[in-house]
């Protein structure tokens, strides 16, 4: 009995230097690696800014963009795909002393903002360079004014700039920021419902309902209270009286943006992503199925008869607005013969000539579903954001 207590005495000592050594050993950190970022209050005597809180042009010299009145002088948003030189704000400013501050630019007709926060003298293109994107789903609108407000920790201190985008903010890959001259991610908008209008023939407009759902049929109409960009989006409600799941749709199977030069370059599947905002309302089995149609016969449109129809469903399951983006891998060929069903059922993304979404009921069919839409755009290399 002596040895075995005398052998767990010795199994307790060797088990407790056991945790102390391990406890040593991972203690081989930096104290400053264990805290987080610096957070400096205004001290006594904080002044503010000592030169001029301005906003500049990051390619070329810093002349103040805040004069709303001259053109020359109003912030032209850079597109997502530039080839030319770009103009992006970037916000200046000389402070008194090292501090924690805060930047928050907001539309002021579109409601979106932007944050920038930082501890630091000096406020320029390092710490608060903005390219267009915004904290939220929602866009700052072309030709809309924006507010940069300037304030700082523990002080009642704050500076206010006015400035005019002429074109709009658009929301650009998720990469585009990290390299705007040469980025990885391409693209191409498909729709963004700027025209109060549906039922035209470029983009996404040409829209059609179940002719099986009686008098009352699904609708689809131009929505100004739910969008993430410009002015509209499409909203589609109905309801699916005859019980098949299916409500309607819209598309364009032969988009004019695409036509017979495909912008869509890579042959590879996995690397195209069709991206759509889409706002979810909480209503159960509210569902839209994302199509492609290819030119498998290289007839230049799409023939239901001997091109593939890839399709894809997605539940809405959510509530507001959401950014989703599926690459052509992951759907799947149509299986009617008749509607798509009949290609080489190949994923070939370069001869993807035309687009559609559906609203349908499911998984459960014969219910009452909505949606809107926002913001179709096809990328390549990438989703829109990641």
């Amino acid at each position: 009995m002596k040895k075995i207590l005398f052998y767990s005495f010795l199994l307790v000592g060797f088990a407790a230097m056991s945790i102390l050594s391990s406890c040593s050993c991972k203690r081989t950190f930096n104290d400053q690696e264990f805290q987080g970022p610096g957070i400096v209050g205004a001290p006594a005597g904080f002044t503010g800014v000592t030169d001029a809180f301005t906003a500049c042009d990051m390619n070329h010299s810093c002349s103040p963009l805040n004069d709303t009145t001259n053109t020359s002088k109003q912030l032209v948003m850079g597109q997502p795909f530039p080839t030319g030189s770009n103009v992006f704000p970037a916000f200046h400013a000389t402070l008194s002393n090292r501090v924690t501050w805060f930047l928050t630019i907001k539309g002021n007709q579109s409601g979106a903002i932007k944050t920038f926060t930082a501890t630091s003298q000096i406020i320029d293109e390092t710490n608060a360079l903005w390219m267009g994107r915004t904290d939220g789903n929602e866009f700052m609108k072309g030709g809309e004014g924006v507010t940069a407000t300037l304030t700082f920790l523990n002080s009642e201190l704050s500076y206010t700039l006015g400035l005019k985008i002429l074109n709009s903010a658009l929301l650009a890959p998720y990469n585009y920021e990290k390299n705007p001259v040469a980025p990885a991610i391409k693209g191409k908008l498909m729709e963004d419902y700027d025209q109060s209008s549906i039922g035209t023939a470029f983009g996404m407009r040409t829209t059609y309902a179940d002719l099986n759902d009686g008098n009352v049929k699904a609708s689809f109409v131009m929505k100004t209270n739910q969008r993430v960009q410009g002015d509209f989006s499409l909203y589609m409600h109905g309801t699916d009286y005859n019980g098949n799941g299916y409500l309607g749709g819209f598309s364009n199977e032969n988009l004019t943006e695409l036509g017979m030069s495909h912008v869509i370059t890579t042959h590879d599947a996995s690397e195209f992503y069709y991206n759509a905002y889409v706002y979810g309302y909480g209503r159960p089995n509210s569902c839209l199925m994302f199509l492609l149609y290819e030119d498998d016969d290289a007839s230049g449109l799409y023939n239901p008869l001997n091109d593939d129809n890839w399709q894809y469903i997605q539940e809405i399951n959510w509530i507001g607005w959401k950014l989703v983006s599926i690459k052509q891998s992951d759907f799947k060929a149509a299986s009617n013969p008749q509607s798509g069903g009949n290609g080489n059922r190949i994923r070939e993304p370069y001869k993807v000539i035309g687009c559609a979404m559906e609203l349908q009921s499911y998984p459960t069919p014969g219910k009452e579903v909505e949606a809107s839409v926002d913001y179709v755009y096809f990328s390549e290399g990438g989703p829109l954001i990641k």
